[in-house]
């Protein structure tokens, strides 16, 4: 089933990862703030999925968000409309402008279409935002009138977000093997789920589709928010595909990838955490577990273990950092402890784990790669 397919399901909330605290910095720079539209699909158990696509970083930008025969298969296309659009919108922006703390954004947005034909005279109006990190602005919902077995969402619902966007990062030498070169052969298409579990057990996953040049690309995810006893905190994924051919022809990728919580009783710049994991082309068909069992070492169903959580897969490549990934290793870990480090300040005094912060709310990717002919 996941023919040419990378499953790495990386819990975050790990100790075979390096979690540090940031130093209590100014704001990012203006440059790093990203406008998100998110299609969130709302399931009756309080499960969420939602297609997530970046605007432009300066002037206009045109994008439809829709869903195909249900409100259930949400999708995203550029400025051409979707043909077999059955629910959603059209969202032209305009960028205003930018500081540390928000960006200024126009947006003029339209329900297109639902109830699985084109409409007119939908739903609509232009609003100009001022969005602030962690935002989420809702512009419209459409309700899922004729639920049925392969679709029981209540609604599809439009959103605008902010989030941090993506920067490349030099891939650390020990993670390149000898006399590899940098650069692919042929682009990539790389697809992206962040899935949040809840300690309920539902999920609410994001995701998105990037195309990755030859030299690699970026991927982001607007903040995912998390009710806990402490108060309301905002956790994020960013990361990069660095592109590398071995000697013997072979390619490779290599995966960075950096969370970050923000929010109540944190410092003003967050805690974030780094994880890096080396990815073989072609990648096989078959996807073992592997479960990260520890800060230094680890077990696995189907591959050893290495050292510092690494583990290593039939693919023969060794994720370091603490994650996953061999030819569609999906890599778990155990939550942190405070032994491993990951204290931080928490509201009243103390320090807390991430982990315990996070009160049972794991984190994962899913990522699948194909290759553009």
């Amino acid at each position: 089933m996941w023919s040419s397919v990378l499953v790495a399901a990386l819990i975050l909330q790990t100790a075979a990862v390096e979690l540090r605290q940031a130093p209590p910095a100014a704001a990012a720079p203006a440059a790093e703030w990203l406008v998100v539209v998110a299609t969130p699909v709302y399931q009756p158990d309080g499960g969420v999925t939602t297609e997530t696509t970046s605007l432009p970083m300066a002037g206009a930008g045109l994008v439809h968000m829709f869903a195909r025969r249900s409100v259930c298969a949400p999708a995203t296309t550029g400025a051409a409309e979707p043909a077999d659009a059955g629910f959603g919108w059209r969202v032209a922006s305009q960028i205003i402008s930018r500081s540390e703390r928000d960006v200024v954004v126009s947006l003029d947005w339209r329900r297109l279409w639902d109830g699985g034909r084109k409409v007119s005279g939908g739903p609509g109006g232009t609003v100009q935002l001022t969005l602030h990190p962690g935002d989420r602005i809702p512009l419209d919902l459409i309700t899922n009138a004729s639920p049925r077995a392969d679709c029981r969402a209540v609604a599809l619902g439009l959103e605008v977000r902010l989030g941090r966007a993506a920067v490349m990062s030099p891939t650390p030498a020990s993670m390149i093997p000898i006399g590899a070169t940098p650069g692919g052969a042929k682009k990539l298409d790389a697809e992206f789920w962040l899935i949040h579990t809840l300690p309920s057990g539902a999920e609410q996953v994001m995701h998105q589709a990037v195309r990755v040049p030859l030299a690699g690309g970026t991927f982001g995810f607007a903040p995912m928010s998390v009710e806990t006893t402490r108060g309301s905190v905002n956790v994020q994924l960013t990361g990069s595909l660095d592109r590398y051919r071995a000697p013997s022809g072979g390619e490779f990728l290599v995966m960075s990838m950096t969370r970050l919580v923000t929010g109540d009783g944190l410092p003003p710049a967050g805690v974030s955490s780094n994880t890096g994991s080396v990815i073989p082309l072609p990648l096989p068909t078959e996807v073992p577990i592997f479960e990260i069992t520890g800060p230094v070492g680890g077990g696995a169903r189907g591959g050893g273990g290495g050292r510092g959580g690494a583990a290593r897969g039939s693919g023969g490549a060794v994720a370091a950092g603490g994650g996953a990934v061999a030819g569609g290793i999906v890599a778990r870990a155990p939550q942190q402890t405070p032994a491993a480090g990951g204290q931080v300040v928490a509201r009243g005094g103390g320090a807390v784990p991430v982990a315990v912060l996070l009160e049972g709310h794991q984190f994962a990717l899913k990522l699948r790669v194909t290759q553009v002919n």
